[in-house]
């Protein structure tokens, strides 16, 4: 017997020290300077919110947040001025999200929608139970999903809403909600890095709600990233 819990606690051991090492091993988000406020096309409307596939408002689960329910705002805008079919514009970006480690990887909720126009796309990453994260579901990571891509005025949009979540072991769900402006800002921050995308402005979204209201959009500031692929 006490060779058996000495074993056990050699392997609970080396479990530890593995998550551990990945743990510090996780990327440090960046952050933007301060992005001036700009404006969408005359005519294009993008959705406020992260859909699910009932196509009503996101909640990230049901859980709540200080107390409130929450809701899932859109945070980030992508415009391709390059591309010349839909199919090139879904291509560049999925390699431009590998490129910075926000990698199509398991663990997360699928089957997600999003609004461009008067049209509502499935959820990029296309594969079930998958979003963008740039770590594995097991730690805590920026992740999200992208929708589109929507054709107008001659370029192709696309609309994504991503988060940050940690982990709580003692939680009935493991993955805690943890900031919406750090993915969103991380996302950014490295697509303009990595030079595919470049960062415009800021698009005010009216998707946030006032501490005074009975729900929360947590740290969100009611505004989307605009990121363009130019010519």
């Amino acid at each position: 017997m006490r060779k058996l819990l000495a074993v056990m606690g050699l392997l609970l051991a080396s479990l530890l020290l593995t998550y551990g090492v990945l743990w510090l091993a996780t990327p440090v988000s960046q952050t933007l300077p301060t992005v001036e406020q700009t404006h969408l096309p005359e005519g294009l409307q993008i959705g406020r919110w992260h859909l699910t596939g009932r196509e009503v408002p996101a909640n990230w689960l049901g859980q709540k947040f200080q107390g409130k329910m929450m809701r899932e705002p859109i945070n980030v805008i992508l415009v391709d001025e390059v591309a010349a079919t839909p199919d090139a514009a879904v291509q560049y970006l999925l390699e431009s999200c590998e490129a910075i480690g926000y990698l199509s990887r398991p663990g997360h909720s699928s089957d997600y929608r999003g609004q461009i126009g008067n049209v509502i796309y499935s959820q990029l990453p296309r594969q079930q139970n998958h979003a963008f994260s740039n770590a594995m579901y097991i730690l805590p990571n920026n992740h999200g999903r992208i929708f589109g891509p929507h054709f107008f005025a001659g370029y192709y949009y696309f609309s994504g809403a991503l988060s940050r979540e940690a982990i709580n072991l003692f939680a009935e769900v493991g993955h805690v909600y943890a900031s919406f402006e750090m993915a969103k800002q991380d996302f950014a921050a490295r697509m303009q890095a990595s030079g595919r995308y470049f960062v415009v402005g800021a698009i005010a979204m009216e998707n946030v709600f006032l501490p005074s209201e009975s729900m929360t959009t947590g740290d969100h500031d009611g505004t989307a990233v605009l990121l363009r692929r130019q010519k």
